[in-house]
């Protein structure tokens, strides 16, 4: 689908603002700096992104923006999983960042998973 580069640049975005946001709210201590992970994550998406927007480069692009989609999903997943596992989840900023991460990253992906499958269909039809 041709918007899936601006639905890369968009999530990417919108990863880049919770980062700082976090980092904000907690006063930009550095202890608090890895609140900035779902801005790493954003950059990386913000970049892959901006690239797809040329035809040549759409396909590897967007299938690189999926890996990291999924691999940020993969991570913020994880680390809720290992608070969960020890004891009830305590909802604080860094979990609230955590949840945010893994649903944009989440949605990125199945969004990219049915593009992928939309062009494959139209190139055997």
């Amino acid at each position: 689908m041709k918007n899936m580069p601006l639905s890369t640049v968009i999530t990417g975005l919108l990863l880049i603002a919770a980062g700082f946001s976090g980092f904000a709210a907690a006063n930009f201590e550095p202890k608090a700096a890895t609140a900035l992970i779902p801005a790493g994550v954003g950059l990386l998406l913000t970049i892959c992104g901006t690239i797809a927007f040329r035809d040549g480069a759409r396909k590897h692009a967007m299938h690189a923006a999926a890996m990291v989609a999924l691999l940020g999903f993969l991570a913020a997943m994880g680390r809720l999983l290992s608070l969960k596992l020890k004891g009830p989840i305590e909802w604080k900023l860094s979990t609230y960042m955590t949840l945010t991460m893994s649903v944009l990253c989440l949605a990125l992906v199945i969004m990219c998973v049915r593009s992928f499958i939309a062009a494959r269909r139209a190139r055997e039809a």
